[in-house]
């Protein structure tokens, strides 16, 4: 189970929106990684509210529709095992979560909501719609998760359909220096720092690192092995940040790591003009 640590101010925060009446409707972003749902679902146990979980996959429209719908008839008639009905529109969706949570203090989690919003754009329309008519005057928390920095960040802007909507935002930040103490009780200081340096405060990173080893034998597993889980992390990123073409910056990282320095020695070894670069 993901370590939980070094959260207090987010919960705070999270504990803070809550305690005000009527309905909150939630925006929490951060980099992959970085412990979102490990927070929000320690947050969401300990209100003691009933909560609906659901975290949404790169599937067809249908498909995140249907994933969504069961999650909350999961919730609805627990341990029935009852199969969600079939809906043709988010709006018979959004309505129908509407009468089974009613007036209950349900708080109702939409995790990797960028996924489900690329599968289907017109997903945030149709949410918008349901805050407005539906869940606005509940006693529901709406919150919407996501790693796709870029995206998240674009739905609080003045065109986006959900702009105005949000009661608040929570952007989640790695750890602080502090939390290696519980990661890594058997390093030193020193040893500590240095995992850091790599490492940054990023939990699910810092789960990896096995303080019966030392420092370099864990940074050879993690990093120069082909199977070490960081080869193609820097990719997976980019593309979180990033809603474009990531080739440039793919193109430009690889020629960093092969020791170019210069704006010129990295257009020319990354095929790009060095104009684009500086």
């Amino acid at each position: 189970m993901p370590k939980f640590v070094g959260r207090q101010r987010d919960l705070r925060d999270l504990n803070e929106v809550i305690t005000r009446k009527g309905a909150h409707f939630v925006l929490v972003y951060g980099r992959r990684r970085v412990g979102k749902t490990t927070l929000l679902l320690n947050w969401a146990r300990q209100t003691g509210r009933p909560v609906v979980y659901w975290v949404a996959s790169r599937d067809t429209r249908a498909q995140v529709r249907s994933s969504f719908t069961q999650a909350v008839w999961t919730w609805a008639y627990p341990g029935e095992g009852r199969l969600a009905p079939r809906f043709d529109s988010w709006e018979q969706v959004f309505r129908q979560t509407a009468r089974l949570v009613a007036d209950q203090p349900v708080i109702l989690i939409m995790d990797e909501f960028s996924y489900a919003a690329e599968s289907d754009p017109s997903l945030p329309s149709y949410l918008q719609a349901a805050w407005d008519h539906l869940f606005k005057e509940s006693n529901v928390t709406i919150v919407i998760a996501g790693s796709h920095i870029g995206m998240m960040v674009e739905m609080m802007g003045y065109h986006a359909p959900l702009y105005g909507r949000f009661t608040a935002q929570l952007p989640v930040d790695p750890l602080s220096f502090a939390a290696l103490n519980e990661f890594l009780p058997r390093y030193t200081a020193a040893e500590r720092v240095a995992v850091y340096a790599v490492a940054g405060g990023i939990p699910a990173y810092l789960e990896c690192f096995d303080d019966t080893r030392s420092v370099g034998s864990n940074l050879q597993a993690l990093f120069m092995r082909r199977t070490g889980m960081f080869r193609s992390e820097p990719f997976i990123l980019i593309g979180d940040v990033i809603r474009r073409e990531t080739q440039t910056h793919e193109a430009v990282l690889k020629a960093i790591s092969a020791g170019k320095r210069t704006p010129h020695e990295i257009g020319v070894s990354s095929q790009y003009s060095g104009a684009l670069l500086t």
